[in-house]
C-alpha cells in the first residue's frame, strides 16, 4: 500500500506585518523526498506520528515534500503557488496511490484562498480522485 506525504504548515496570524513569503519558508523548511524522514525521525511532529504509522500497519509511506515557517503573516500568493505547484505535480506524477497524508496546520491562510488548508485538501482530491483516502 502507497500513501503520499506532503504538507505546508503554517500559523498564519493576520496581524502580523512580515507575509510568508517563498523565502521565509526557505528559511524554516522546505524539504523533499527522502530528506523529510531523518529530519523527523523520533521528533514531535504529525509527521512523526505519520512514520510510526507506516512501520506499526506496515504501509509505504512515500514522502513527497513539506514546507514549514513560523507564526507570521499571510501566506504570499507567490510562496503558495510555488509551493502548492511543486508538491502537486509530484503527487500527480508519483501516483497511483492508495492514500494520503497531509501534514498541514489547519490555520494557514493565503493571499488567495482564507482558508488555505482547505483549498490544498480539495486540489489534493481532485487530483487523487473521490475513493482515494
Amino acid at each position: 500500500m502507497r500513501i503520499a506525504l506532503l504538507g505546508i504548515s503554517h500559523e498564519t496570524n493576520t496581524f502580523s506585518v512580515t507575509p510568508a513569503t517563498y523565502e521565509e519558508f526557505e528559511k524554516r523548511t522546505i524539504i523533499r523526498g527522502d530528506e523529510i524522514f531523518p529530519r523527523y525521525e523520533g521528533a514531535n511532529y504529525t509527521i512523526t506520528g505519520y512514520m510510526d504509522a507506516a512501520r506499526e500497519f506496515d504501509f509505504e509511506l512515500v514522502p513527497l515534500m513539506f514546507a514549514e515557517t513560523g507564526p507570521i503573516g499571510t501566506i504570499t500568493k507567490d510562496a503558495y503557488d510555488r509551493l502548492s505547484s511543486e508538491m502537486f505535480t509530484m503527487l500527480e506524477n508519483q501516483g497511483p496511490w492508495d492514500g494520503v497524508l497531509i501534514s498541514n496546520h489547519g490555520a494557514a491562510v493565503s493571499e488567495e484562498f482564507p482558508d488555505m488548508d482547505g483549498e490544498f485538501t480539495r486540489k489534493t482530491r481532485e487530483i487523487v480522485g473521490p475513493k482515494v483516502p
